[in-house]
């Protein structure tokens, strides 16, 4: 048995003299046998006028404090591990754990991930310093669209609502120590699925997408990429699948920068494309592409994969036997999804969490086979 561990909360408090309400709908799990475990993090619990600002908290504390509850939730006889899921700031408090304590991380699912490409600009000031367009530069006749745009309204919202919130200020202001939030995708433990926004107005989706393919070509981090789910509905949409499936070898690719084979795949009468499988990554200024490769954006063509063919016995010049204990790493871009429209989707919810029960039990046999 193993111990899933939540990083997401949703927290809801009117007065300092109500306690934090914790919200958790419609949660099941396909073990019923494992605990689940919630932590709350009161310096980012958005609370509302009459406003007290909590004491600080130093990471290092809550990260000692996630080991302790997962060591002492453990089946007896067996080493401490946990399967976490985390969102957008709970992928820090992640990335600071994963640091100290990598053996105990199972499997992971990050969502929205903040972690990723954070010595980078774009999370900070996009987070703290980016505002919306008033409604005076709305209304002319040009953009009088966005002002019906419920994008627009969400945006709004997020910034004076979550932004704009004492605690996220102080956290984010006082207490957010970027080396220790920043996580390398190489340094990924186990198997893990990332699940990505393509219209994220805080996390540059794509360019995680792209860095996460480049550091899978120069490592031997399995990697694939699937195109998310198909508008409202919850259904999957188009796959290229990066890594084979088969013999468990990996191949990378982005159809709007290509990235290059890795070192043991140089060899072309070996190595093989495969074009039109469906999303190869961002095709420049566009959308995901369709299952022929042709991509739906306006300025760059369809995706390609570069990959091994699972038919060819000399496909791959290396061992594979030395990979399959790689960490696979899945990474699911949504083009149409805001920063947080996951927890409008409730089958988005269950299709993931079950994917990640599918990463839990494949890293198990991986480590049992070992």
């Amino acid at each position: 048995t193993l111990t899933l561990t939540l990083t997401l909360t949703l927290t809801l408090t009117l007065s300092l003299s109500l306690p934090r309400t914790l919200i958790l709908t419609k949660l099941r799990w396909s073990q019923p046998s494992w605990t689940l475990l919630v932590p709350v993090f009161p310096h980012c619990s958005m609370l509302m006028p009459p406003y007290e600002p909590p004491l600080p908290v130093d990471t290092r504390e809550v990260t000692d404090a996630l080991v302790a509850i997962v060591k002492r939730h453990a089946p007896a006889g067996r080493p401490p591990r946990a399967a976490f899921l985390a969102h957008s700031l709970g992928t820090a408090i992640f990335a600071s754990l994963v640091k100290q304590a990598p053996t105990l991380v199972a499997g992971s699912l990050l969502i929205d991930p903040i972690c990723f490409l954070l010595h980078r600009r774009d999370v900070v000031f996009n987070f703290l310093y980016r505002t919306p367009k008033p409604l005076s530069n709305l209304c002319s006749f040009s953009s009088c669209r966005s002002v019906l745009d419920i994008k627009y309204w969400f945006r709004m919202g997020l910034h004076f609502l979550l932004t704009k919130e004492p605690t996220m200020q102080s956290c984010f202001r006082r207490e957010f120590w970027w080396i220790r939030y920043w996580l390398c995708p190489s340094d990924l433990p186990s198997n893990t699925l990332i699940v990505l926004s393509g219209r994220d107005a805080i996390v540059p989706s794509h360019q995680v997408q792209h860095a996460l393919l480049l550091e899978a070509t120069g490592t031997a981090m399995h990697a694939s990429i699937t195109g998310g789910l198909a508008g409202v509905l919850g259904a999957r949409g188009p796959t290229t699948n990066m890594a084979s499936d088969v013999d468990g070898g990996a191949g990378f690719g982005d159809s709007a920068v290509p990235a290059p084979l890795p070192t043991w795949l140089t060899d072309e009468s070996s190595s093989a494309t495969n074009q039109g499988d469906g999303l190869g990554g961002r095709g420049g200024e566009g959308g995901g592409g369709d299952n022929n490769g042709d991509n739906g954006g306006d300025k760059t063509g369809g995706g390609t994969a570069q990959g091994l063919n699972a038919g060819d016995d000399k496909a791959c010049h290396a061992n594979l036997s030395d990979f399959r204990a790689v960490p696979r790493v899945e990474v699911e871009l949504n083009e149409q999804w805001q920063h947080g429209w996951l927890m409008m989707y409730p089958r988005a919810q269950r299709r993931l969490v079950n994917r990640l029960s599918e990463l839990l039990q494949a890293g198990e046999s991986s480590a049992a086979q070992q």
